[in-house]
């Protein structure tokens, strides 16, 4: 990846099932002005947890008329309920399997996100995550890496992104309620995971 600014761009997601206040929207609702400046974050977005929703995003990237080329990096965070560190989502599968209902009442089973590839082909993320929290003491206590972000929106909007965006690095990252990992501390790992990705000296 060439030296120059990284530019990033950041989402999380809306209410599902019986979640009524997920984590991340909470975290991209946080986000103020003066730290997008700070650390360069040209969007702030939750998304609704639907294909629409994931679409919609898309769309509205593409009508920035931005150049999308290697120093755009796209960092989806989700809400799993079942973990106690924050995981670092290493891959993306083409396939949309969901286990309920999305937002728009839609629930595919099984079905490719993308004709050009395998049925649940994995799609590994260029961003090289295990030097990510290795360069990182705080995020090396506070992550762990996964390949198995589900089949349900969290996997659908990585694999999109991937897709949409083949030249911009991308990462999904995985977050708990905020009763097994605090709302700061949440925060901070984001914050350190965009500055360390900013680092000139991060592989990508």
């Amino acid at each position: 990846m060439e030296n120059k600014a990284k530019k990033f761009f950041v989402t999380g997601f809306g209410p599902f099932g019986d979640v009524d206040e997920n984590p991340s929207s909470q975290l991209m609702k946080s986000i103020i002005d003066v730290e997008k400046k700070q650390l360069n974050i040209i969007d702030v977005d939750t998304l609704e947890v639907s294909m629409i929703g994931v679409q919609q995003y898309h769309n509205k990237i593409k009508s920035l008329n931005l150049n999308m080329d290697d120093s755009c990096i796209f960092l989806h965070f989700g809400v799993r309920r079942d973990i106690q560190k924050i995981y670092l989502e290493q891959c993306s599968y083409n396939n949309a399997n969901f286990r309920m209902r999305d937002r728009q009442n839609e629930q595919p089973k099984n079905t490719k996100i993308s004709e050009e590839q395998q049925l649940d082909q994995c799609n590994y993320t260029i961003i090289d995550c295990k030097q990510l929290i290795e360069n990182n003491l705080f995020l090396k206590e506070k992550c762990t890496l996964s390949t198995d972000p589900g089949r349900f929106l969290c996997n659908y909007v990585y694999f999109k992104t991937k897709i949409e965006y083949p030249n911009c690095p991308s990462l999904f990252i995985h977050v708990p309620h905020f009763t097994t990992i605090d709302f700061e501390t949440q925060k901070s790992v984001l914050v350190q995971l965009i500055k360390t990705l900013s680092e000139d000296n991060q592989k990508i």
